[in-house]
């Protein structure tokens, strides 16, 4: 069943945590893995349909704002996060609104040194996230009562559910599945030589950050966040330069301001974006959804023929 949350639902909410009357509901631009909602146009609401059993993703969240608040990044403030599920069978977070739109969707409009000075922001605050550290490699949420003691661990673990997936739904080919079986295992060394559980946002791009009048207004999202390796979040750097062209030089020369790349980064960032396509394809294949099936395979074995050649 599709969960559509209503305006009754909203103002029954609302009522429960007294935030006062719902006036104004509307849905965000963009598509979101979660339900989400603006309400008044000062608060955003946010169901996870994904996994309301146990701990809460959006324990991540909270996590996440309170390292970032403390560096004066611009990150939402938590209202209520709800996991009794007693009025919707679903946990959810209600945040504050920030300011502006997402850099995405702005970007055709900025003129070049907008642009760069975004982008090299940007990069800043990627560095300033991954200087922070946890005792264990994982989900944020899972670290309290889980996560893994090697990076390595929590790597295997991953791509062993999608691997899984892509042979049970035929996904790949015996013969593209062994490929990759071959490239995971030439990187295994690289995943052990990570020894340090830094914070890593997983989903770092520019539909995921706000922008009013050229300066940064928020960092979003932080649900899947994990620990981990860096280059984790350079796993996107193909997605930034196709949905806001021109925008890796200058991120990555502000990233480094801050935090040196480590030895192979590009090699690490393009084998972690072929398990997230990986992760794609499988899902997409498994659901059914033939359209996201077919558009992910190209990036798939774009990744694939480049770390046989690189790696």
């Amino acid at each position: 069943m599709t969960f559509e949350p209503t305006l009754e639902i909203i103002q029954r909410i609302w009522h429960a945590h007294h935030l006062g009357q719902v006036e104004a509901i509307a849905k965000p631009k963009r598509g979101w893995a979660n339900k989400v909602l603006f309400v008044n146009d000062s608060h955003v609401i946010r169901f996870d349909v994904i996994i309301s059993e146990g701990i809460s993703r959006w324990e991540s969240e909270r996590i996440a704002y309170d390292l970032l608040r403390a560096d004066g990044i611009p990150v939402p403030t938590i209202v209520a996060l709800d996991t009794s599920k007693s009025i919707v069978p679903y946990y959810y977070l209600i945040v504050n609104r920030l300011p502006g739109t997402p850099i995405v969707d702005s970007w055709p409009d900025l003129d070049d040194r907008q642009r760069k000075q975004l982008a090299h922001r940007a990069g800043e605050i990627l560095a300033i996230i991954h200087g922070h550290t946890f005792a264990r490699y994982g989900s944020l949420w899972d670290l309290a009562t889980g996560g893994h003691d090697t990076w390595a661990g929590h790597v295997h673990q991953y791509y062993a559910e999608y691997h899984t997936l892509a042979v049970q739904h035929h996904a790949l080919s015996p013969d593209q599945l062994t490929r990759l079986e071959k490239i995971v295992d030439k990187f295994d060394p690289l995943m052990r030589d990570v020894h340090r559980p830094a914070f890593v946002h997983w989903d770092y791009h520019f539909e995921n950050i706000l922008q009013q009048d050229g300066e940064i207004t928020g960092i979003l999202d932080f649900e899947w966040a994990i620990a981990g390796d860096p280059a984790w979040d350079f796993k996107q750097d193909l997605q930034w330069s196709e949905t806001c062209p021109g925008s890796n030089v200058p991120l990555y020369a502000g990233y480094q301001t801050i935090r040196p790349l480590p030895g192979y980064h590009q090699q690490r960032a393009t084998f972690y974006s072929l398990l997230s396509h990986l992760d794609a394809v499988a899902l997409a294949k498994a659901n059914g959804v033939q359209r996201e099936y077919e558009a992910g395979l190209p990036y798939f074995f774009r990744q694939l023929e480049w770390l046989e050649a690189n790696l």
